[in-house]
């Protein structure tokens, strides 16, 4: 008889959290998650709280969570300050209000 892949819904993703001897709250205080990021990035609404959970399991975030989480993390940049020009100034503009 062969071994059966884990269903990877909340449930199964608890119960192999259990045989490691975590928690989701123990996740969150090992990697300094807000309370609830685990359960929320189980459900799709948290990369932090997933990637937590994608690193104790050792599975990519593409097996544990199909379909969500498929865009890379954005990268901040310093944006340049003056290059931006505005429309120039109508007459309604200019025109000083009594």
């Amino acid at each position: 008889m062969t071994a059966r892949a884990p269903a990877w819904d909340l449930p199964g993703i608890k119960a192999a959290l259990a045989r490691l001897g975590y928690s989701m709250a123990k996740v969150e205080r090992e990697f300094g998650l807000p309370e609830g990021s685990v359960r929320n990035g189980i459900r799709g609404n948290n990369r932090a709280g997933a990637e937590a959970v994608a690193k104790l399991l050792k599975r990519p975030m593409t097996e544990l969570f199909p379909g969500l989480y498929v865009r890379l993390p954005m990268k901040t940049t310093r944006q340049s300050t003056g290059d931006a020009s505005q429309k120039p100034a109508t007459g309604a503009d200019k025109a000083r209000v009594a």
